[in-house]
């Protein structure tokens, strides 16, 4: 699933299309979007707990258009949301948008939503489901390479409004920074005698776990 730091995606301003002007970031109506992750809160971890975006990662993007100084919610119909639902994939230096991105015209104001992993189908961002594999050992094939489930399989959200007053075209970049939304669990097996690990057919089940959420 950013390496250090945060990638940035820069899409194609409307007011630029056709012309030679030189983009300027915000000002000819382009998104510019930096993506990375919240701090940690756990104390430590081990580097299979090490949040990072791999190849290929896809995460939806909503928006939401309001008044400067007005207010806004997003809506279970994908019409009512200046961007609904639009995917976004991780190449390994930076991210590409599957549609250009760009603000509203006038002094109208956009706070953004993301969550990861990406679902075509979700599009009322009320009611996005989500549903964790039991068995996180294995992998599942995407576009021809096969993918941990593991990491495919962790729910990860983002907001940013820019402190309640929303972001418009004078903004250089809007920092969506996202965070675990299930509890991650690491299980330590002892080993079962002196120089001895746990053995190969060890099951351990972890009771009262819910496998899934419902994004609202």
């Amino acid at each position: 699933m950013l390496l250090a730091g945060a990638a940035a995606l820069v899409s194609c301003g409307k007011d630029d299309i056709g012309s030679d002007a030189p983009e300027v970031p915000g000002a000819n109506g382009d998104i510019t979007l930096e993506i990375g992750f919240a701090p940690r809160t756990r104390v430590s971890t081990d580097a299979d707990f090490k949040s990072a975006w791999k190849t290929g990662d896809e995460i939806g993007v909503f928006a939401v258009r309001r008044t400067s100084g007005g207010s806004g919610s997003l809506s279970a119909t994908a019409a009512n949301n200046y961007i609904n639902n639009v995917k976004l994939t991780y190449t390994g230096t930076s991210w590409t948008a599957a549609t250009p991105l760009y603000y509203p015209p006038g002094t109208d104001v956009l706070d953004f939503y993301a969550y990861y992993p990406y679902d075509a189908n979700a599009n009322d961002p009320t009611a996005i489901t989500f549903n964790v594999k039991n068995d996180q050992s294995g992998t599942t094939s995407i576009n021809s390479t096969d993918r941990s489930n593991y990491s495919l399989f962790d729910l990860l959200t983002a907001k940013s409004d820019n402190s309640g007053n929303g972001y418009g075209k004078s903004t250089t970049s809007i920092l969506l920074k996202f965070s675990h939304a299930l509890a991650m669990v690491q299980v330590s097996v002892p080993s079962g005698g002196k120089g001895f690990g746990p053995g190969e057919n060890l099951t351990v089940t972890l009771r009262g776990v819910k496998p899934g959420a419902a994004l609202n």
